[in-house]
């Protein structure tokens, strides 16, 4: 006999709460206590739920996981060239300590978004110093 969504959900919920307090512990591990609980099943499903967490914190997850990594596009593949650009590019200012919000991969192009002037002006400070060590 089949089961249905409903009949499944209450263990849905149990495995969904177990699930938030795995995740709680090696988040906690790491040095982060997020506040992570299980969620409603959706159509039967598990899900775990992390309330909001400041810039602040946030960054420092960035920093203690990592950025993702790099996949390499086909050759003649635009598109593909121009997302692994973008996080390339990602990748290489998250290690100088910037970060741009408007960064993204729009179609084959890369789009960079605008910034306030003092973010200018680190970005203009990152690209100096590494023009001087290259021609070192």
């Amino acid at each position: 006999m089949d089961t249905s969504p409903q009949d499944t959900c209450p263990d849905a919920r149990s495995i969904g709460v177990k699930l938030a307090e795995e995740l709680h512990l090696s988040f906690l591990a790491l040095g982060f206590c997020l506040p992570i609980q299980g969620a409603a099943p959706v159509g039967g499903r598990a899900f775990v739920s992390v309330d909001p967490i400041g810039h602040d914190t946030a960054f420092r997850l960035i920093e203690t996981l990592g950025p993702p990594p790099l996949r390499t596009a086909l050759s003649g593949d635009c598109v593909g060239q121009a997302a692994d650009a973008a996080r390339s590019l990602r990748r290489s200012l998250f290690t100088a300590g910037l970060a741009l919000p408007g960064l993204r991969a729009e179609g084959p192009l890369v789009e960079l978004g605008t910034v306030s002037p003092s973010w200018a002006e680190s970005l203009a400070e990152v690209v100096a110093s590494g023009a001087k060590a290259a021609t070192r």
